[in-house]
């Protein structure tokens, strides 16, 4: 378990003094091995429901009281630790952590009580100093319980003052927290802190809801410590500049002064979470026009420092085996696991990984921990453990997937997330289920069932819902985020000895430009893509430019006459030099309930799965396109619809009768299609053969497939456009079992002509 003073360190290694063997050593948190029977401290484990109280008797001088943060809360595992724990006893404080199991806020009557007993025992007094101490939910926590210390200080990072709707009905963050019971004592901190001596705030003046809350805190007491542009991460980003520590150091210590934190934290310009908060800030003011003042000057200082600096020694990565421990997962027996050893070797230093699972093969690399254990999912594999973070052992190429316009945040059911292997630019695990995530998905899934080789997958969702023609660019301020994050992917992964290479962008543009044409579509994709694929292998260091695919739009519930959509559909037939592969029509798909044109999650993560198809066919130089309409000519009285395909074609059967998908327009007189069947098939085409009631008559008369349509009354969740046609092809769903995939006959339209054009070219 890593709490905020982790992450720029290596993992815990104090040798142990209690005499136990290495094997048991490991399991043990340090804290415990203080204050266990035979260890050199008192102190004291209590578990009250979703709390426990975690006290270690160090110096009578110094008392630390750590409340967890919500990202602490909830850790499953045995070797629990309170916030800023390893910290602490470095300094040599004695420390009381208040852990949670959850989004709690300390919302517990028994928890208070025993809180309350323990002043009324004289547990504070007995201590000289006594700092109360936590992030956001602890921060809150520090302030609650401040008033069992008289006189004692806090320092909180971002906190609340009470989540109590009666108290700040402006408050519509932390649902869970505020779904707490706050009738119980201690609901509103602005009434507990007056014994305090200082209370010491870290908070950005620029976020309104934590100004709020701060500003309620009775001022007398409180020393604003303004981290401007931190955003409510407040801790985060001082970790990222290394000075958490010394922060909480000049706290315990009586030294922390507005004066000294403001000098301190100069260098938060050159933190990326600073820029992204900043921006956000500008445009929530009505200040957008600064934005890009503000990004260069960020750009010119990284690139100055980077000149600068020396680029950092990386260790040789470990040969690479011919077959990867995670590409033969080996599930044990409940037999086998009782008799596994923990390690297979000790570690003089007495390091230890951070796992629940077994562990084998400990061995230690410099800063790093290098293992075999069966922590995900059953299977054996090898991780690697540096400064807080544990990856699978994988190649050294780590691969980098974008998703990038509207469709990107729409959240998708995945059935596994492949924790070890799947992370964003900064390692982070917890990370969302969007477009990116779901490719790293489906890509790691079709490896592990080929048996091949699972690679470190860096995930870029970068979602702009309803995104316009400016929006995606060359030089827009979407773009210019993106690629700072990777880059940030890049440098972040060189200090893991791993090279960045991004090998594919899924797109979705103009999802809020509706109304461009055909031609102006299809022009606006090719700048977008020629630019895009460029700056994406510039920022990531590479020389191949990554493979873009994109899904043909489905149209609107109620409207499918968007031209976006044929410009969409044909993009790879007239660009063929933009390495582009359209994966899919999404007509035969759902929306989710009350939307206009937003597919269901359940059937993006479909297309999600068809794209990763898509790019492992180019990756892999093989062919990849849908059925899309080559030809539409009069043959006697019958209309003949060629599409070039890949294999012979078929029509849905699960389609209702009559939603074939082909359309008639420009016809003066109302001739209407009255059957149709498929010729047979020919080398790379096949013919629809359609039957009419007469003969088109007019100038210039078209045939659709899957596009133009129109309602007044939408009585399910499908799209206007619809269609039947498809390929024979078809493959069993990885990643949603019992459900194939399929090649479905791309939306176009084709004006008639008189004769096969194809033999008159003969």
């Amino acid at each position: 378990m890593a709490d905020d003073f982790e992450e720029d360190g290596v993992p815990d290694a104090t040798p142990s003094q209690d005499g136990a063997p290495d094997a048991e050593r490991d399991l043990l948190p340090e804290w415990y091995r203080e204050i266990f029977p035979a260890g050199p401290r008192d102190g004291f484990y209590e578990k009250l429901g979703a709390h426990a109280l975690i006290h270690i008797a160090r110096a009578p001088d110094c008392l630390v009281v750590t409340f967890d943060n919500l990202s602490d809360a909830g850790y499953p595992g045995y070797d629990i630790r309170p916030w800023a724990e390893k910290f602490i006893r470095e300094q040599g404080w004695s420390h009381l952590g208040i852990v949670a199991q959850g989004p709690t806020w300390y919302r517990d009557a028994q928890l208070i009580a025993r809180m309350e007993a323990l002043r009324d025992a004289g547990f504070f007094a007995r201590y000289s100093r006594v700092v109360m101490a936590g992030a956001s939910m602890g921060g809150f926590g520090a302030l609650a319980f401040a008033d069992l210390a008289p006189g004692c200080d806090v320092i909180a990072f971002s906190p609340q003052s009470t989540l109590n709707a009666d108290l700040v009905p402006w408050e519509r963050r932390f649902d869970k927290g505020r779904a707490q019971d706050w009738s119980l004592p201690r609901s509103d901190s602005a009434l507990t802190v007056g014994q305090a001596g200082r209370v010491w705030v870290v908070y950005d003046p620029f976020l309104k809801p934590d100004l709020d809350q701060i500003a309620r805190l009775p001022q007398d007491k409180t020393v604003h410590l303004k981290a401007f542009g931190q955003g409510h991460k407040t801790a985060l980003v001082l970790r990222r500049m290394d000075l958490l520590k010394s922060v909480m150091l000049e706290a315990v210590e009586g030294r922390l002064t507005p004066q000294w934190f403001y000098k301190a934290t100069r260098a938060r310009k050159d933190i990326y979470l600073y820029r992204k908060v900043m921006e956000e800030h500008l445009v929530a003011r009505g200040k957008a026009h600064r934005v890009e003042r503000m990004v260069q000057a960020f750009r010119a200082r990284r690139q100055s420092q980077a000149a600068q600096s020396p680029q950092p020694a990386t260790e040789p990565p470990p040969p690479e085996p011919d077959r990867p421990r995670e590409s033969t997962p080996l599930r044990l027996s409940d037999a086998q696991r009782r008799a596994a050893p923990i390690a297979s070797a000790s570690l003089g230093s007495g390091r230890k990984p951070c796992t629940l699972g077994n562990v084998w093969q400990l061995e230690q690399y410099g800063e790093s921990l290098r293992y075999l254990s069966d922590q995900y999912g059953d299977r054996v594999m090898g991780f690697e453990e540096r400064a807080g973070v544990t990856l699978a052992q994988t190649p050294q190429v780590a691969l980098g997937m974008v998703s990038f316009g509207g469709a990107t945040a729409i959240p998708r059911p995945l059935p596994e997330r492949f924790d070890y292997h799947l992370r964003d630019e900064l390692l982070g695990q917890d990370i969302a289920p969007f477009g990116a995530e779901a490719q790293g998905v489906c890509t790691l899934s079709m490896a592990r069932n080929m048996r091949h080789a699972l690679r470190s997958v860096i995930a870029f969702s970068h979602g702009q819902p309803g995104i316009v023609a400016a929006e995606s660019a060359p030089g827009s301020d979407l773009i210019h985020g993106l690629m700072d994050r990777i880059t940030t992917a890049r440098d972040t992964l060189l200090d893991w000895g791993k090279i960045l290479f991004v090998d594919r962008i899924s797109l979705d543009l103009l999802t809020g430009s509706p109304d461009l044409s055909e031609l102006e579509a299809a022009r606006h994709y090719l700048a977008a893509i020629t630019a895009l694929k460029r700056e994406v292998a510039l920022a990531a260091g590479q020389d191949s430019l990554p493979i873009a695919v994109i899904s043909q739009k489905p149209g609107g519930r109620w409207d499918g006459r968007s031209e976006v959509i044929l410009a969409e559909g044909r993009l790879d037939i007239h660009e063929p030099a933009l390495g582009l592969r359209v994966a899919t029509p999404t007509y035969m798909l759902r929306f989710m309930p009350e939307t206009a044109a937003t597919l269901a999650p359940q059937d993006r993560l479909w297309v999600d799965e068809m794209e990763a198809l898509a790019v492992d066919a180019a990756l892999n130089g093989q062919a990849w396109f849908c059925p899309s309409l080559r030809q539409v000519f009069m043959q006697g009285s019958e209309l003949v619809a060629e599409f070039a395909t890949m294999g012979p074609l078929e029509f849905d059967s699960s389609m209702p009768a009559g939603r074939h998908g082909f359309t008639l327009h420009g016809c003066e007189n109302a001739v209407q299609i009255t059957g149709l069947r498929l010729d047979v098939p020919r080398p790379g085409s096949q013919r629809v053969i359609l039957t009419l009631d007469g003969l088109p008559e007019g100038g210039a008369p078209t045939l659709s497939y899957a596009w133009g349509a129109t309602r007044r009354n939408a009585q399910d969740e499908a799209p206007a456009n619809h269609g039947a046609l498809r390929e024979r092809w078809h493959r069993d769903s990885l990643l949603q079992p019992g459900r194939s995939l399929h090649r479905y006959a791309l939306s176009g339209r084709l004006p008639i002509m008189p004769s096969d054009l194809s033999e008159a070219a003969a």
